[in-house]
């Protein structure tokens, strides 16, 4: 898939999205563009499942609290980068990580790892430059 056939799919689902998946979904498109030869994803362990899809992915090894982008690119002080992604809403209330994704960040950080949340694209630009910026 193209960076213009992804834009084109992201502008026809736009109105349907919620302010996180729209951040995501930017986020996304910005790393295909900047970044097109890194090693990266987004696992997809969020959304409405039935139960039997539910119980299906937890045996499989499903986790709760798992964060939003994992870079699989070591610099000079990581093994990688992983970044949970959060909006902040109307009012400038932010929404906050759970206590799943407070765990996997510290043990992240202890493993070797960069993990951060990030509130908007700008932060999320700012913080993959400045993870790259280091070579290994």
């Amino acid at each position: 898939m193209t960076i213009n056939d992804r834009q084109e799919a992201y502008e026809k689902i736009y109105k349907f999205l919620g302010p996180e998946d729209k951040l995501h979904i930017e986020c996304a498109i910005w790393l295909f563009t900047k970044y097109p030869t890194k090693l990266w994803f987004h696992p997809p362990n969020e959304g409405k499942r039935n139960w039997v899809e539910q119980i299906k992915l937890k045996l499989m090894g499903v986790r709760s609290g798992v964060l939003d982008f994992v870079f699989l690119e070591p610099n000079a002080y990581y093994f990688g980068l992983i970044l949970e992604c959060k909006v902040k809403y109307t009012g400038n209330t932010k929404s906050y990580s759970t206590k799943q994704q407070k765990w996997w960040i510290d043990q992240l950080k202890q493993k070797g790892f960069s993990a951060d949340i990030f509130y908007e694209k700008s932060e999320f630009i700012q913080k993959v430059n400045n993870y790259f910026s280091t070579a290994p």
